[in-house]
C-alpha cells in the first residue's frame, strides 16, 4: 500500500463550510458580505471544485461585486453549456472543464470524434482535447498512466476544422446524463 500524499490544498478557515463551496438552491452567499470582508477572512478565492449555473454566477457577483476567476464544469462535447460559457465569458470568469474527455469509452468512440483523430493523425482523446482548447475551455483530463498524460499535453501541432467542431458540438446532449449542478455533491 502505498504512502498517504499531503494535503496540498488551502483550507478555508472556520468550523463551518464555506458557503459557496457547497452551494445549494437558495444558499448562495448567505453572511457573506461585500469583497472586502470576505478577503478580510482570507477568503478571496475558493479553493473548492464547484460547479455554478449563470443565476448562481449572478447572485454571488450581486453579493460581492466580484466575479470568481475561474468555474468548473462538467464540459464536453457531449455537456457543451453554451450558456454557462458565454455567461463567463462576459464576466471574465475562466471556464474549467471537469470530465473533459466524458465518463468511459463512450465519447471516444464516436464516429466524429474518431473520425476527427484520424484525419490528425492523433488519438480521439487528443481530438477532444483540441476541441475543448479551440473553444477557450481550460480542460484537465485525470489520468494515472503517464504515456497518456504526456499525450493529453500534446494537443497543440494540429487545429480541427470548423466542420469538425461543429461535428463533436453535435453531440451535446446525446451521452450519459451530465452531473446536476443544484443537486451534485451537495
Amino acid at each position: 500500500m502505498g504512502e498517504r500524499r499531503p494535503q496540498t490544498r488551502r483550507r478555508l478557515p472556520g468550523p463551518v463550510p464555506h458557503p459557496l463551496a457547497q452551494p445549494r438552491p437558495g444558499h448562495l452567499c448567505p453572511g457573506l458580505g461585500g469583497p472586502d470582508q470576505a478577503e478580510g477572512r482570507g477568503e478571496g478565492a475558493l479553493d473548492r471544485d464547484v460547479q455554478l449555473l449563470p443565476r448562481h454566477l449572478q447572485r454571488l457577483i450581486d453579493a460581492t461585486g466580484v466575479a470568481p476567476d475561474v468555474d468548473q464544469l462538467q464540459i464536453s462535447p457531449y455537456w457543451v453549456k453554451h450558456e454557462a460559457r458565454a455567461f463567463n465569458l462576459g464576466h471574465g470568469t475562466v471556464t474549467e472543464s471537469y470530465t473533459p474527455i466524458g465518463r468511459g469509452q463512450e465519447l471516444l468512440a464516436e464516429e466524429a470524434v474518431v473520425s476527427a483523430a484520424r484525419a490528425h493523425g492523433v488519438t480521439p482523446a487528443q481530438a477532444v482535447l483540441r476541441w475543448h482548447t479551440q473553444h477557450g475551455l481550460v480542460a484537465i483530463p485525470k489520468s494515472a498512466h503517464p504515456e497518456r498524460l504526456a499525450a493529453n499535453l500534446d494537443v497543440f501541432g494540429f487545429d480541427l476544422t470548423g466542420e469538425e467542431l461543429a461535428a463533436l458540438d453535435a453531440l451535446d446532449g446525446r451521452g450519459p446524463e451530465a452531473a446536476d449542478p443544484e443537486t451534485f455533491g451537495h
